[in-house]
């Protein structure tokens, strides 16, 4: 549980005292990682793995099948992006340049979130990106 509490809080001190708080009150004295994440708002680790691994399948259609699935569960695209993130770079078996690109449309991804747009919509089309980076596809036609 503490070492949730460590990656859900990003070293914030005050924020690891609040979930803990809200944990406290609706969990009781017993606290476990789960608890933790639920009360965090965090998405289960689970979640954003079954996105890698659809993008690793290298069908298009099972990877809008989980984006439709995660969609559907209102998890935070934002959320999901963050978290998506930290499994890409901690991730042994992808090269350093399929990083990189997915990196960059996760941050492109980003900002259109901020900006207003449609959470499936990026979600897809960072999915697909991560499918197109992971089988050394070319990126397409750049205006």
């Amino acid at each position: 549980a503490l070492s949730t509490l460590s990656a859900i809080s990003q070293g914030d001190l005050r924020r690891a005292i609040t979930y803990l708080q809200s944990a406290a009150r609706l969990f009781g004295s017993s606290i476990s990682a789960s608890d933790l994440i639920s009360v965090s708002g965090a998405i289960p680790e689970d979640i954003v793995k079954s996105l890698l691994v659809a993008c690793k399948s290298g069908e298009f259609d099972v990877a809008n099948k989980e984006v439709s699935n995660i969609i559907a569960d209102g998890y935070p695209v934002s959320q999901l992006l963050s978290q998506f993130l930290d499994v890409i770079v901690n991730a042994d078996d992808i090269p350093d340049e399929h990083k990189a690109r997915i990196c960059r449309k996760l941050g492109e991804a980003d900002k259109c979130l901020v900006d207003g747009a449609d959470e499936y919509l990026q979600l897809l089309d960072m999915a697909s990106e991560t499918i197109r980076a992971l089988f050394n596809i070319p990126q397409g036609l750049v205006f």
